[in-house]
């Protein structure tokens, strides 16, 4: 299954969200933008980003652009995009890239459901220093992108430097904070 036209359409709409933005770029103060911004990119960003998020990295590059976009709006930059690097930007306005939003989705959707407390298989005798949860052997792309294929490669990815005891606006924050550190 292939993900282009949904990603070309959300593009088109988002497109027209950053045209909005730099119109008024001059106009309104970074506080505003950055509402405008979650008001009516991000939220359509993030919409069942958990079924379309793991598409093409093609697509989700055509995503990041924009989002670059929104960046340089939100810094007043009007030069050439290759004269502004976005990496710093991005943690400065803790703003999650397209790139990581599944992953973001996907670690609130296993602290929601309390799916990370689930007990790891101890059938082996000895006490292994990192027991990792089994992952699914899948032979398709599509296999590996199933939730009982993620949610174990996710909890053996970040178990160690996730609480997901915090509450969830805590929760909310470090997750964040790691993903755009990472």
């Amino acid at each position: 299954m292939s993900w282009n036209i949904h990603i070309s359409k959300l593009v088109s709409e988002l497109g027209k969200t950053v045209g909005c933005m730099y119109k008024l770029s001059d106009l309104v103060p970074l506080w505003l933008k950055k509402a405008i911004y979650y008001a009516h990119f991000y939220s359509r960003l993030s919409y069942c980003a958990l079924v379309w998020a793991k598409t093409s990295a093609q697509n989700l590059n055509k995503l990041e652009t924009l989002q670059k976009k929104v960046l340089r709006i939100f810094e007043k930059f009007y030069g050439l995009p290759s004269e502004l690097r976005t990496h710093q930007l991005f943690i400065n306005h803790d703003l999650i890239r397209a790139s990581d939003l599944y992953t973001y989705k996907l670690i609130l959707y296993i602290q929601k459901n309390k799916l990370h407390q689930h007990s790891i298989d101890s059938s082996c005798r000895y006490a292994l220093r990192n027991q990792l949860r089994p992952v699914p052997f899948s032979r398709t792309r599509y296999g590996e992108c199933l939730l009982h294929h993620q949610i174990p490669t996710i909890l053996n990815k970040f178990l160690t430097s996730i609480d997901f005891e915090l509450p969830e606006r805590i929760f909310k924050k470090h997750v964040r904070s790691m993903l755009l550190h990472a």
